[in-house]
């Protein structure tokens, strides 16, 4: 007898032709050994280390501006080996900070609230931007950049116009310059 496609049992298929393509993707990847040993780095990195230490991961090399502050994450000392009581600390104001999300986050999304709500820290920082002059402190880095944006445009103003004027006048005493505008004949 003939066997036709009604009377064979054919396997079921599995995974369709993504799984297939994978597959195929997988067997052309494990002919070449450099792919191999890609793979094999693969899965020993993602093992989990038994019995080695954690490395401390070193900072970026840099350099502190002279007039700023070094960000704290920057700082080897104050951010891997802080003290318990700093751990303590720092555990006890982030606790407060989201204390303070929550309620000010609880409050703000109430449906039936009726008045404003008032949040003290942005009330300070509205306080200290309109009241900019009671509260100046004169430093180093705000004296220089009062300078730096002030009386240096001025000297470079003047020597601007200065030189400009004076070669003018070379030129026009010389006979050289050519005036564009003449107020007579």
């Amino acid at each position: 007898m003939f066997s036709s496609p009604s009377n064979r049992r054919e396997a079921p298929k599995r995974g369709g032709p993504m799984k297939s393509a994978r597959r195929l993707r997988v067997r052309e990847l494990s002919r070449y050994p450099r792919n191999r040993k890609r793979e094999d780095l693969k899965a020993k990195s993602s093992l989990p280390l038994a019995g080695k230490k954690k490395k401390v991961p070193k900072m970026a090399d840099y350099r502190e501006a002279p007039l700023a502050a070094r960000p704290k994450t920057l700082e080897p000392a104050e951010y891997y080996e802080l003290s318990p009581e700093c751990r303590r600390a720092e555990e006890e104001r982030a606790a407060l900070r989201a204390q303070l999300k929550r309620q000010y986050q609880l409050q703000l999304n109430n449906p039936h609230r009726r008045d404003l709500i008032e949040d003290p820290a942005l009330t300070r920082w509205t306080y200290a931007r309109t009241n900019i002059y009671p509260h100046f402190r004169p430093t180093a880095k705000t004296s220089l950049l009062g300078g730096l944006f002030s009386v240096v445009p001025l000297f470079v103003f003047y020597y601007i116009f200065k030189t400009d004027r004076d070669k003018r006048e070379a030129a026009i005493k010389a006979g050289q310059y050519k005036r564009p505008f003449q107020l007579s004949y």
